[in-house]
């Protein structure tokens, strides 16, 4: 009795140890914020003010897709509102990379704690990678040659990481309505993050479907959980059908680029996909559920059986594979492939215990081709950036709030500085590159030093709009960049103007303007250009908004910044150096940011 008594014991915190170790992660995380307060800075770090510029854009009333073209879908642009509310003072990159686990880390709780009830062995294959995964905020994929922290990537890591909790869940679900609940809920928070994660997380549905791991109820179930709740998001704010229409103009300005994109996903993940393949075609015959009985064919319905031989473990493999290859094909930057790591780690479960042969050896390496080198270069390039990381010190930028809470080498700091240096005594080199469309280096908005100077530059600018407001008694309530990403609004809590995109590339995610588009950017008060130096992307912005600023008046602001004037604003600003918008729209003026330049 007393035996019985401990093993049952024993078996209670062995299904509880997924959610135990789910809470513990979670609570270790939420420690880091209180603490952590700056992370190395990182290559293309300006992808993370995007966030900073949705946010404030909801704090001013704007809908996303309805008031703002969005380069991916609203969900974190929410998540991230919320958290930032809670924790005002936490360092951004580390708040929106772990905010995740709101949706993820009950969902796997669930997931895993089902597994556990048939094998905690198989429960902790499913935890641990998703656990690591979660905790360490990198790419899979190295985009420059010094480490750093991923501030790009995010939404694509979001998306990978839903996915993944996407293929648990159909795996270690069987056929309850809760499965329906959270199926629903994981393709509504990957519709909402990207919608070629949830054509990937559709893909996957689909195939359980066909498995019957999702019965045809529990997927109405589900599918009606989605309907409804889109059509509540359609019926209040018209954001589902506006952001479908920003998908379609998306496709339509990139449609030349997907079969290279498609390309491009499988020759950087090649690794991966030949041990997951060769895994695959190894594990073709293996079931992923249970066997079919010999008597099968007298009593299982034709559709029961084609299903039973569809559940293969190979197949599975097979599945996450191609639906990660989907989703990674407009990715720069991500956690690609982790979606096929808990069927591969399903199968070496089974190989452990299987007969141990060759053909075992070959199906575990298979798995670790597939498995170690995902996971590997996350722990690696982690450890490089937090160790190297010692010797850094802190980049100054105070009127940014948390945006500018990053560190870098001294060498980084000091390249900055003379970039900063060149930058002003050699103007013409930089047009140069911009009127020969290319740029000064492939690496150019990746190298540290240009992300440094950045966050100078727009400390300096946000400091001087302040002072200038002061001294000329006027406030500048609706201000946009000439920039990829405007968080000068968030910095200053002022607004941005009406359907300009956020996250702005115009060689990829800027439509040409329409009438709503020229009405927002004539109206506006303050445009501000960056001009140290001159780049290609601000120029390109330029030729797009400047004819509709041609009533603006053009001042320079800092030594790193013109701004385009109001005109209604402008006659405050008589005595500031200025010139026409018209006449020099395509030429951005070059000079310095560098703080002890300032005006």
């Amino acid at each position: 009795m007393i035996a019985g008594t401990g093993r049952q014991h024993r078996g209670w915190i062995w299904v509880g140890l997924p959610g135990i170790l789910i809470l513990a992660t979670t609570t270790l995380l939420f420690g880091i914020l209180l603490v952590v307060q700056r992370v190395p800075i990182g290559p293309m770090y300006w992808d993370l003010y995007i966030y900073f510029d949705a946010v404030q854009r909801l704090r001013t009333g704007q809908i996303p897709a309805v008031d703002f073209f969005m380069p991916a879908g609203p969900l974190f642009y929410w998540i991230f509102d919320g958290a930032l509310r809670v924790l005002p003072n936490a360092q951004p990159l580390l708040l929106i990379s772990w905010s995740v686990l709101l949706i993820t880390g009950p969902a796997m709780a669930v997931a895993c704690t089902a597994a556990a009830r048939r094998s905690l062995t198989e429960s902790l294959l499913y935890l641990l990678p998703f656990l690591l995964f979660t905790a360490l905020p990198f790419n899979t994929q190295e985009y420059y040659p010094f480490p750093g922290s991923d501030g790009f990537g995010i939404y694509n890591r979001h998306g990978a990481q839903l996915l993944y909790v996407l293929v648990v869940t159909v795996l270690a679900l069987r056929n309850t309505f809760l499965t329906a609940v959270m199926i629903a809920i994981l393709m509504l928070a990957l519709f909402l993050t990207k919608i070629t994660a949830f054509a990937a997380g559709g893909l996957v549905c689909l195939f359980a479907l066909a498995t019957l791991r999702i019965p045809f109820r529990h997927a109405l179930i589900a599918a009606a959980i989605f309907l409804i709740t889109l059509t509540i998001l359609e019926f209040i704010y018209r954001l589902p059908s506006a952001y479908l229409v920003d998908v379609l103009t998306l496709i339509r300005m990139n449609e030349g680029s997907l079969l290279p994109r498609y390309m491009q996903g499988a020759s950087m993940n090649i690794v991966p996909l030949l041990g997951g393949g060769v895994l695959a075609l190894l594990t073709l015959g293996w079931p992923a559920g249970g066997e079919i009985p010999a008597d099968g064919a007298r009593w299982m319905q034709w559709h029961e059986r084609v299903a039973a031989r569809l559940d293969r473990l190979g197949l599975w493999i097979i599945l996450t594979l191609l639906a990660s290859l989907i989703y990674e094909t407009q990715n720069t930057g991500s956690q690609a492939m982790i979606a096929a790591i808990p069927p591969a780690l399903l199968a070496c479960q089974r190989i452990m215990r299987s007969e141990r042969s060759m053909a075992s050896v070959v199906r575990v390496a298979m798995a670790g081709l597939l498995v170690m080198p995902l996971a590997g270069v996350v722990i690696e390039r982690a450890a490089r950036t937090w160790i190297g990381a010692i010797k850094n010190e802190a980049i100054a930028a105070p009127d940014l709030k948390t945006i500018g809470h990053v560190t870098a080498r001294p060498f980084f700091v000091r390249q900055a500085e003379v970039h900063l240096k060149v930058a002003l005594q050699h103007r013409d080199t930089f047009e140069t590159f911009i009127e020969e469309g290319e740029l000064p280096s492939p690496l150019r908005y990746s190298d540290f030093e240009f992300q440094i100077r950045l966050i100078w530059m727009m400390d300096a600018l946000v400091r001087q709009l302040r002072q200038i407001e002061e001294r000329r008694g006027i406030r500048f309530d609706t201000i946009m960049t000439l920039d990829f990403t405007n968080p000068i609004g968030w910095a200053m809590d002022r607004n941005a103007p009406k359907h300009i995109p956020i996250g702005a590339d115009p060689n990829r995610t800027v439509p040409e303007p329409d009438a709503r588009i020229i009405e927002a950017v004539q109206a506006t008060d303050l445009a501000v250009l960056p001009t140290c130096a001159p780049r290609a992307n601000s120029a390109h912005l330029l030729r797009i908004y400047g004819p509709h600023l041609k009533q603006h008046r053009r001042v320079r602001l800092t030594p790193c910044y013109d701004g385009f004037v109001h005109p209604s604003l402008a006659g405050s600003l008589a005595s500031q150096p200025s010139s026409s918008a018209e006449t020099q729209e395509a030429g951005p003026q070059s000079e310095t940011g560098s703080p002890s330049l300032q005006q």
